[in-house]
């Protein structure tokens, strides 16, 4: 159902080092993003092990969303790269563990566990055959709103159950799909949106659950990711402002 490993951009461990979580998975599987949706679950990294690279920096390549069996779930496909970049001690090689746990999903999902190791010898190295591949997923990676020309105008609290949630852009959006993070125990449906004449305005309608009111949001900081097509952007904002 699907095979992990770690691979990097360069062979030698000097400044900071590219690296990728590759997930490839059989024809007709799905892998998780941060957020799962209303099923599935979420990759999680271990680092333990590791040799004084601190936290390694983790990003998530956009995903798309998915109906299975009736649940909405946010998935990559086929194949994932998550790029990671560490930087390790100077003048030392690279000793690189990862305890990866991550769910597949065709009919079924079930977890997956994968202990990944990679090292690699001090010195500057030369690129590796994954450095293109690795750099296409990083393309991937959402980001800020601001360089994607793309502007959060308002986050509002719409009645009892949604978020209403406005958005501009000088390059019109063509089927733009808006993701929602936010506090627990809330959680945020599949958005219902509505685009102005001209595409450089869309209006999200986002069914909010988990709550006995929707007061507890007000002021919360939410995560808002914009997907549309190959474009890709992220803003962190607070309800109501």
């Amino acid at each position: 159902s699907g095979r992990a490993r770690l691979i990097a951009a360069r062979d030698g461990a000097e400044g900071a080092l590219d690296l990728g979580v590759q997930i490839v998975l059989a024809p007709g599987w799905k892998t998780y993003w941060r957020s799962p949706g209303d099923a599935g679950l979420p990759p999680e990294f271990d680092w333990t092990g590791s040799n004084g690279v601190g936290a390694p920096i983790l990003a998530w390549p956009a995903p798309h969303r998915l109906d299975i069996a009736g649940l909405e779930s946010l998935v990559y496909a086929d194949e994932v790269v998550f790029p990671v970049r560490v930087t390790p001690p100077a003048g030392q090689p690279l000793r690189l563990r990862l305890r990866l746990t991550y769910g597949v999903c065709k009919d079924i999902c079930i977890p997956a566990e994968a202990d990944l190791a990679l090292d690699l010898p001090s010195g500057q190295g030369r690129p590796t055959p994954f450095a293109e591949l690795i750099a296409r997923y990083a393309a991937q990676v959402p980001r800020p709103a601001s360089e994607g020309d793309v502007r959060f105008v308002a986050v509002t609290l719409a009645g009892t159950d949604a978020l209403a949630i406005e958005v501009e852009t000088g390059t019109p959006f063509r089927a733009p799909d808006l993701i929602v993070e936010g506090p627990s125990p809330y959680w945020f449906g599949k958005p219902q949106p509505s685009l102005a004449p001209g595409g450089r305005r869309a209006s999200f309608r986002v069914p909010v659950g988990g709550g006995r009111d929707l007061g507890g949001l007000k002021d919360a900081m939410l995560t808002l990711t914009l997907i549309d097509g190959g474009r890709a952007v992220e803003e962190r904002r607070a309800v109501g402002r």
